[in-house]
């Protein structure tokens, strides 16, 4: 989806030899995106030159390897509208089970990404959920566009959990915003849940407390912008 977060996941100079020989499936790069996205989609790339076997735009297209189905969204908005740029979704299936992974769609917040997800009926669903901790920028139409489309999904697809994270979880009170949500998911024995839960691990919200935590780190805020604008 090209974008560089600053939540201390990834950076995309770093570890490349986990694209070598590999078939990479990509957002396209020059198609539903905007400028900041072009900028980084050309430094990623970049690092990346004759490292891959193999690399496709993966927009709206289907591939099979061996049993594995892996299915790709048309490109829809990053947010509520496409002022951020666009994202794809991912569906893997084994035949037995499927998964969908929502990429930074901020929310389910639009219909078209929700029904990327309702088409598939996965049996998992990583979603990164709403900016309920902006919302001046994120409005109170989206947030309730949203819960209704997390309702949605849970109550049609065959869930086990429905996992929710990243954005929601900057907001301390993400669990206070969806009652209506969790309420529909106990009913209907869907896990509601974070990463960390999902996982087994404790809840921590180094999202939540970025102001705290670049305080306490402050290089790590820059080291990303220095290292793109030295190359």
């Amino acid at each position: 989806m090209y974008e560089f977060d600053l939540s201390y996941r990834c950076n995309p100079w770093e570890d490349l030899d986990i694209y070598d020989g590999k078939t990479i499936l990509i957002k396209h790069s020059t198609e539903n995106i905007n400028f900041s996205q072009k900028g980084r989609s050309a430094f990623f790339l970049n690092q990346i030159k004759d490292r891959p076997k193999k690399l496709e735009y993966a927009d709206g297209k289907k591939y099979q390897f061996g049993k594995t189905k892996l299915e790709f969204s048309k490109a829809v908005f990053h947010g509520t509208n496409n002022r951020l740029g666009y994202v794809i979704e991912v569906l893997v299936d084994d035949g037995d089970y499927k998964f969908i992974h929502s990429s930074d769609v901020e929310g389910p917040s639009v219909s078209d990404q929700a029904e990327f997800i309702l088409t598939n009926k996965p049996n998992l669903v990583f979603s990164d959920g709403p900016l309920s901790y902006i919302m001046y920028r994120f409005g109170m139409q989206a947030m309730r566009n949203s819960v209704e489309n997390m309702i949605k999904i849970i109550e049609a697809c065959p869930l086990d959990a429905f996992i929710t994270d990243h954005h929601f979880l900057r907001d301390l009170r993400w669990k206070d915003k969806i009652p209506k949500v969790f309420e529909v998911a106990e009913k209907k024995k869907v896990k509601l849940q974070t990463t960390a839960e999902f996982a087994g691990k404790d809840v921590e919200m180094l999202e939540a407390h970025r102001k705290e935590l670049f305080k306490e780190h402050p290089g790590m805020k820059f080291e990303m912008k220095k290292k793109m604008f030295e190359d």
